[in-house]
This record gives C-alpha cells, sequence and structure tokens, in this order.
C-alpha cells in the first residue's frame, strides 16, 4: 500500500481569497474521494482484468513514490561531504 495522505497543509498561495483557498482544497478532496472509490471497485471486481488493472495501477503509484524518495535522498546526500556521509553496512 502506498503512505496515507498527511496532514500538511496544501501550500497555495497567500495572496488568494478564502473562499478559493476553500474551494481548492474541495475540490482536490473530491477528485481524491472518487479515486479511492473507483480504486476500491477494481480491487473487488469480479473481472480479473480489472483487478489486474487495479494492481498495476497501485504498484506504478508505489514505484513512482519509491523513485522519488530516492531521488530527494540521493539529492540530499550529494550536498554531504563524502567523509561526513553516514556509513551503510552492506547486505
Amino acid at each position: 500500500m502506498s503512505k496515507s495522505a498527511t496532514t500538511d497543509p496544501i501550500p497555495l498561495p497567500k495572496s488568494w481569497p478564502q473562499y478559493i483557498k476553500a474551494g481548492v482544497i474541495h475540490a482536490i478532496s473530491l477528485a481524491h474521494f472518487g479515486l479511492t472509490c473507483s480504486s476500491g471497485w477494481a480491487a473487488d471486481s469480479q473481472l480479473a482484468r480489472v483487478r489486474l488493472s487495479d494492481k498495476l495501477d497501485t504498484s506504478d503509484t508505489d514505484n513512482a513514490l519509491l523513485r522519488e524518495e530516492m531521488r530527494i535522498k540521493d539529492a540530499r546526500m550529494q550536498k554531504i561531504n563524502p567523509q561526513k556521509r553516514p556509513l551503510r553496512p552492506a547486505i
């Protein structure tokens, strides 16, 4: 499963009026709800093709999250002096 949503606020421009910010947040949450419902329907479908498609979408999402996490980690490690980087034992 992918990580659950964080509770951090969505960064929106400070100059936007409050009702615009609320509208954007509501639109995002409605889209998230729709995607969650359709994914749940697909995961419980009797059609194997639909279940496999949902499983593939979930795997693609997890892979994208892991790639992004590795990209962030690698970028942070490049900023650290090689002699001061943490040592990790070989597996």
